[in-house]
């Protein structure tokens, strides 16, 4: 059984971000797939900065004792990943940029990939901007480090426009999107 974890980026319970999210693992759970999700705003402890010590490169893992040590065991248990942030300010929320820098530790001291090829993410931002050219750069960026880490980068969703919490719930064609990303994961 394929196992899907979403790993949820806004600390607002009803945002529109995890709103898709929740939509795609729903879709994928309906394909039959295993499903948790993890909040990161409520991980405790809390995960904290990298420090860019390099110890992970010796250890084969981060070595700072914290939260993201539990979302790191989940995140490998799984053989696909919904990921999921606001874009708040021109870059994903902070939650979310403390737990991606983390996953430093997926690069061992050659720069290669720790991951076993194949790992699946679906990459979904939400945004108050309508310009969907506007933070372009965000995909990007986490595509070059998706791929540094040696994920798969199955899918994205980008849904623009969003000025208020729970505004993507009247938005077929972006819940339809996140449903079909959802269901891929699990193909």
């Amino acid at each position: 059984m394929v196992k899907v974890l979403a790993i949820l980026g806004s600390p607002r319970p009803n945002s529109n971000s995890t709103y898709l999210a929740r939509v795609a693992l729903a879709a994928a759970k309906e394909k039959g797939a295993a499903v948790e999700e993890i909040v990161l705003q409520d991980v405790q402890p809390p995960i904290r900065p990298c420090i860019n010590c390099d110890s992970c490169h010796i250890a084969g893992r981060c070595v700072m004792k914290d939260g993201y040590q539990t979302v790191y065991d989940q995140m490998l248990a799984a053989d696909a990943l919904i990921l999921s942030t606001p874009i708040w300010w021109s870059d994903t929320s902070s939650q979310f940029k403390l737990f991606w820098d983390r996953n430093y530790c997926l690069i061992d001291a050659n720069d290669h990939a720790r991951l076993p090829p194949g790992k699946r993410v679906l990459f979904i931002t939400t945004q108050g901007d309508p310009d969907t050219n506007r933070f372009k750069d965000i995909l990007e960026r986490f595509r070059g480090s998706c791929e540094w880490c040696g994920f798969t980068l199955s899918g994205t969703l980008q849904a623009c426009g969003l000025s208020k919490p729970g505004a993507v719930a009247s938005m077929p064609e972006i819940i339809n999107k996140a449903k079909e990303e959802g269901a891929k994961l699990v193909q």
